[in-house]
């Protein structure tokens, strides 16, 4: 979207599509999130069959209403995905609900799912203050399979990332595929709200994404920084990078460079 030219630029994703003629094509990734508007004409042609670890069936489609908290917050994840790697296909996995609650265990389930579907990336905009085992065990089980992990680190104002996001540091094992990110303003300094601690930091206040019905939203918080630094690791993986070394040079704590990841 032309509203989003100067995050774009930024983080050089300009520079990363020109060098990525592939635009993201033959790469999935799974958007574990509030479900998505299957209908959305940003996202048209870029969803796969996907599931609802809420209600346990096959549509993960948003649920809710303007009013809930969580409406619209995965649709406007993929809305930025799409803006970033066009071809990428995405995987929608529901398992928030409009409010924004969630179950670990759909979390595990879905994370699972998205592995043993060839998902290349799983894309976690989720966050909460206790971390849970099972979660991590199915993080563990993506990581040993080469799956790329990008977590938001939270909206909380803390020093330290909220989980799943905690687990994707360079002292775990999930280090080698994971990557953690934390909101920043275009000039790379931190919103009060912004929960430090990121292994990148990407723009996250007021980018121009989907929402339900059609619509657009102005989206605010590292949930929407962190499709970013996915966006632009499905570029690079479409073009046939490693994702280890990918992974690896998002480590530095510093503003996503996307143009690297196409070096």
């Amino acid at each position: 979207m032309p509203a989003n030219s100067e995050v774009l630029r930024t983080v050089k994703i300009d520079v990363a599509q020109a060098r990525a003629p592939g635009m993201g094509r033959g790469v999935v990734v799974a958007v574990i999130d509030s479900g998505i508007d299957l209908d959305h004409p940003m996202l048209r042609g870029a969803l796969l069959p996907g599931r609802d670890f809420v209600d346990k069936d096959l549509d993960p489609s948003e649920e809710g209403t303007d009013g809930d908290a969580a409406y619209g917050h995965g649709t406007a994840v993929a809305g930025i995905l799409r803006q970033v790697a066009p071809e990428a296909k995405l995987l929608p996995l529901r398992v928030l609900s409009p409010n924004g609650s969630g179950d670990a265990d759909s979390v595990a389930e879905a994370i699972r799912f998205a592995v043993n579907q060839g998902a290349h990336i799983i894309h976690l905009s989720i966050a909460a203050s206790v971390s849970n085992k099972g979660v991590r065990a199915a993080l563990q089980f993506a990581v040993s399979r080469g799956v790329l992990v990008v977590a938001a680190c939270g909206n909380d104002g803390s020093a330290n990332p909220e989980a799943p996001a905690n687990a994707l540091d360079g002292k775990n094992p999930l280090g080698q595929f994971g990557v953690s990110v934390s909101a920043v303003n275009v000039d790379g300094t931190f919103p009060s709200w912004s929960t430090r601690g990121g292994e990148v930091l990407a723009p996250g206040v007021a980018l121009q994404s989907a929402y339900p019905q059609g619509q657009t939203v102005s989206a605010t918080g590292s949930s929407f920084a962190a499709p970013l630094a996915t966006g632009a690791l499905a570029l690079a993986l479409a073009e046939g990078k490693d994702p280890a070394v990918l992974a690896a040079r998002l480590t530095s704590g510093a503003m996503l460079d996307a143009s690297q990841l196409l070096q």
